[in-house]
């Protein structure tokens, strides 16, 4: 696969091109990269889509990045009403103190995890553990 430019520097009286020039680059690797990440993308689309749990990511100023598509099957919010929102609206009152300070450990450490369970504020208002 390739790619042509092509340039006219000189016209003619008639308006023919007298001097050109131009290149050709070989980009099959580039398209093969570019469809290989299309198609790498695709499949971990349809994975995040497919589980069972909710991803979501948080910047450390608690401001939501991203949540994945199953948040609304799961607790009633499209993804993007809560992109931008601040991510710790959404957690019970009663549940927050203790979240903030898993989270706060969290980031102390570029290689933790850790599970903790806390309840869940759904678009209609309820809450779900």
């Amino acid at each position: 696969m390739g790619l042509d430019r092509g340039r006219v520097h000189e016209w003619d009286n008639e308006g023919k091109p007298l001097l050109m020039s131009g290149t050709h680059q070989d980009i099959t690797e580039q398209k093969r990269a570019a469809m290989a990440l299309l198609e790498s993308d695709r499949k971990l689309g349809s994975m995040i889509t497919n589980i069972s749990d909710v991803i979501g990511i948080m910047s450390a100023d608690g401001i939501m990045q991203y949540k994945s598509p199953n948040i609304e099957k799961y607790f009633g919010w499209k993804p993007d009403e809560l992109i931008g929102s601040d991510g710790w609206s959404t957690i019970h009152p009663d549940d927050q103190e203790r979240i903030r300070k898993e989270f706060q450990l969290l980031l102390l450490d570029d290689n933790a995890s850790k599970t903790v369970e806390y309840r869940y504020k759904c678009r209609d208002g309820s809450y779900k553990a």
